[in-house]
């Protein structure tokens, strides 16, 4: 006897597979942003951020009796810190030399599955004349939603830190 497709098979066959990315999504400033999954470590509360002196653009958490070097994404994104917002959550990445760093976030970020058509470069014209910077594309997901920033990991690491007010220029 010959059996038949079940019907079960025949729907699951007839799916178009959707080539997808996993980002994590988070909010600055009313401004949406990605990172690529591929470079995070973990996201914890912050407990206690140490840093020296309120504009201070690099801190420092504890975490498992492991220092954690903290980067203000904001200011490495825009050239200039975020104002002294409470800071709850840290993203741990790990950079091409195996260490960790964190940047601190205002609210809990979340995980988003995005279709690789979501995806697309943002214009030269754009990427001259805007303030952000480490952004080379855009998500746009539907209609309704807000445009995410496509975070580029390497230029967020390499991106210069705004020169302390302190030191002469």
């Amino acid at each position: 006897m010959v059996s038949s497709p079940s019907f079960r098979s025949r729907r699951f066959a007839s799916r178009k597979v959707v080539p997808t990315q996993q980002v994590l999504v988070f909010c600055l400033r009313q401004v949406w942003f990605a990172l690529p999954i591929q470079v995070i470590s973990k996201v914890i509360p912050i407990e206690t951020l140490h840093r020296v002196g309120s504009a201070s653009a690099i801190g420092l958490v504890l975490y498992h009796q492991q220092e954690i070097p903290v980067l203000d994404i904001y200011q490495r994104i825009f050239g200039h810190p975020l104002a002294e917002e409470p800071l709850t959550y840290l993203v741990i990445v790990q950079n091409s030399q195996g260490e960790l760093l964190g940047f601190p976030l205002e609210t809990q970020p979340r995980l988003q599955r995005v279709p690789n058509s979501a995806f697309s470069a943002l214009s030269a014209t754009y990427q001259t004349e805007s303030t952000m910077r480490c952004t080379q594309s855009l998500i746009i997901s539907g209609e309704t939603d807000p445009p995410i920033f496509f975070l580029t990991f390497d230029q967020l690491l390499q991106a210069p830190p705004m020169p302390s007010p302190c030191l002469p220029s």
